[in-house]
């Protein structure tokens, strides 16, 4: 019988004074793994190789608010901006890609947040690669999406997928403003599940994608007259232009027409766009040029548009001002109730003529459209490292000047959220959990000193019958050992076993997406550091039972 055998037995006839004290390490270990597991995740979610972004463009105020709601769905976004700076954006040579999303609506049936978004979106790997020749990782949809998406097709999370029920063909409806709040409402437009995304442990697990031309043809997500006129003026400078021109009602362009050549110049656009991603070099400066006019040629056709729109709608009101004032004469003049027909049949006229724009319209004109957040990739040059970071940097700092947009590294505020907050949160927890397991520690070696007393003529039979004192000095010391190394072992196991139960519970109540088979470096260092601890632990029973008095104890 080895000395390893001769612990292990000596550990059975206590088995539940062991059994209890290898139970304390183990817990506390399960606790440290813990900790260790989940503050791992969220390490690396706070760096580039997670967000896959260089830049993250929204309107100015928290920086942190804006990754939060927009990368991590937690909180509500500060504001939106017009849709026409995501396409200057989209149009600066720096950049490589730019994916607008539009964010305010929630699913009716689990509250998960709904993102409006293009094709790019799942073009752009969620997890880009650690070296140039690393593809990282890409989204796997499942279902004919991946086909080519129409309007109202959408794209589920597989978390949303799982806790819904939704599969392939199911339709759903958007609320806006959240299921849980007094303003919320149901829109009447229903969306269909296309595709269904594979597990990615990100949060995009926990949103549902629906197309951006299909979000901005529901009812109320084109912004209203007046607030889209004073967005464009504040990012921009354009003038509402009102009272410097006079409506002329014989005009042959209507405000329909007028939308239909925005739209056509737009069009002209959206094709050049696509001939500019496959050319190079003089072509593509040719094109770029060609970009600018029709930019220009639509922006005059948007002032005609303000300026017609505004004389119309100004001269309804005034219209209804002075209705409602002859109509308020107890005894009205023939002249007034003249007055008054005249007033209705052109009150009439302009009320069709504003309504033209919003009947002709599945889709709402550029300067009516805003989006929440627009994520960047500048552009990285093969074998020039480090100059998408030098880019980004620079297009931040153009971005504070003027506008009233911010274009901020994801990675900064998180890593400040880290430092400042959730950084000291672990540090605490981990002295903790280490505390907790000396503390077990503690408790193994009063275990094993307690029983000396009693262990006293079993070790001078031992002695007797040849045992040297090193040898028992070392049974001690294995003892201890094994009772360490065991609740370790099973204090690791127990870890990730908590981890995996404990992982669906806190991603449904904070939104947190945990792989519960994450491993950490720092576990390989658990088990040899509490065989270090029980070393220690062993010493003092150990020299206790090396110098027993052989002699004495077979007396007593």
């Amino acid at each position: 019988m080895n000395l390893v055998q001769i612990a292990l037995k000596s550990i059975r006839q206590r088995a539940l004074a062991s059994s209890l004290t290898a139970l304390g390490v183990a817990l506390g270990v399960m606790l440290m793994v813990c900790v260790l597991v989940v503050f791992g995740i969220l390490r690396r979610s706070f760096t580039q190789n997670s967000i896959g972004y260089h830049l993250v463009v929204g309107p100015k105020g928290s920086d942190l608010q804006l990754v939060l709601s927009s990368v991590y769905r937690i909180g509500a976004p500060i504001e939106n901006i017009p849709y026409k700076l995501y396409e200057e954006i989209q149009d600066d040579p720096r950049v490589a890609v730019a994916v607008p999303i539009c964010m305010g609506d929630f699913t009716e049936e689990g509250g998960f947040p709904i993102i409006a978004t293009n094709r790019k979106y799942f073009e752009v790997p969620y997890q880009p690669g650690r070296t140039p020749r690393d593809p990282g990782k890409s989204f796997r949809v499942r279902g004919p999406f991946v086909d080519g998406a129409k309007a109202f097709d959408a794209v589920i999370g597989s978390f949303v997928a799982s806790k819904n029920g939704w599969d392939l063909g199911d339709q759903f409806q958007l609320v806006h403003g959240g299921a849980d709040t007094d303003t919320s409402h149901v829109h009447d437009e229903k969306f269909t599940v296309t595709g269904v995304l594979a597990p990615t442990g990100t949060p995009n697990d926990k949103t549902v994608f629906v197309m951006l031309e299909g979000f901005y043809a529901v009812a109320g997500h084109d912004m209203p007259l007046a607030e889209a006129l004073q967005m464009n003026h504040d990012y921009f400078g354009q003038e509402t232009l009102e009272g410097d021109w006079e409506f002329d009602p014989e005009e042959r362009v209507g405000l329909g027409e007028r939308l239909r050549r925005v739209d056509a110049e737009t069009a002209r656009l959206d094709r050049a766009r696509a001939e500019r991603e496959q050319a190079t070099g003089a072509e593509r400066k040719a094109i770029t040029e060609e970009m600018d006019r029709i930019k220009l040629a639509r922006e005059v056709e948007l002032e005609r548009f303000y300026r017609d729109i505004t004389a119309k709608t100004s001269e309804l009101e005034s219209l209804r001002s002075e209705a409602a004032r002859i109509g308020g004469e107890e005894s009205p003049t023939a002249e007034q109730k003249a007055r008054l027909d005249e007033i209705d049949k052109r009150v009439a006229r302009l009320e069709r003529a504003v309504k033209t724009p919003h009947a002709i319209m599945h889709n709402p004109p550029v300067w009516m459209k805003e989006v929440t957040a627009v994520f960047v990739r500048m552009q990285q040059p093969e074998g020039q490292p480090g100059i998408a970071e030098a880019l980004s940097i620079g297009y931040a700092a153009e971005m504070k000047t003027g506008l009233q947009a911010q274009a901020v590294n994801p990675v900064v505020p998180m890593q400040r959220l880290q430092t400042q907050f959730v950084g000291n949160v672990e540090l605490v927890l981990f002295w903790m959990t280490i505390l907790i397991v000396i503390v077990s520690g503690v408790g193994i070696f009063v275990s094993i000193y307690n029983s000396m007393a009693d262990r006293r003529r079993e070790i001078a039979v031992m002695r007797a019958l040849g045992a040297r004192r090193g040898t028992v000095f070392t049974i001690i010391l294995l003892e201890a050992v094994l009772l360490c190394a065991t609740g370790g072992v099973v204090g690791v196991l127990l870890g990730h076993v908590l981890v995996l139960i404990a992982a669906p519970f806190v991603a449904a109540a904070s939104g947190l997406l945990i792989d519960p088979f994450a491993f950490e470096t720092a576990e390989l260092y658990v088990v040899p550091g509490l065989v270090l601890l029980a070393s220690l632990i062993g010493i003092v029973p150990g020299l206790t039972a090396y110098r027993t008095d052989v002699a004495e104890a077979l007396a007593e």
